[in-house]
């Protein structure tokens, strides 16, 4: 499993870049707006940084699905921890997102939802964790 510090780095990084583009593009159609570029010349770089930004944005979105993979990750370890130490002994579904989480939680550690009762939409599991 990557480490989650890298795919954040990588995460600022893409952004960055995207947003260097955006930079770009104002300043082309500025360029543009004062005469300074013949209009098949703006034409084309406007593609250009079209394909650049839709790249980027591509790359952001798969890092974005990435960092919520290690995210799930590390609550599923998490939880299989405190099992194990005994700290959980029963594990319920998260009706909102479905994962796993402490029949005794108060919120879902993963969506952070809360149901009225204190609980969440919660479906409990048959399997209960012995000591």
């Amino acid at each position: 499993m990557p480490r989650p510090s890298l795919s954040l780095d990588s995460l600022k990084d893409v952004q960055w870049q995207r947003q260097q583009v955006f930079d770009e593009i104002r300043i082309l159609i500025l360029d543009h707006d004062l005469g300074n570029l013949r209009p098949d010349e703006y034409n084309e770089n406007l593609g250009a940084y079209r394909l650049q930004v839709a790249d980027l944005l591509r790359q952001e979105e798969q890092l974005l699905h990435d960092v919520k993979y290690m995210d799930e990750q590390i609550e599923d370890q998490i939880l299989a921890l405190r099992m194990s130490w005994g700290a959980v002994k029963e594990v319920t579904i998260c009706g909102e997102c479905g994962g796993g989480r402490d029949v005794n939680a108060t919120l879902c550690p993963r969506c952070e939802f809360v149901s009225e009762d204190g609980n969440g939409p919660a479906e409990r599991e048959t399997s209960c964790v012995e000591q």
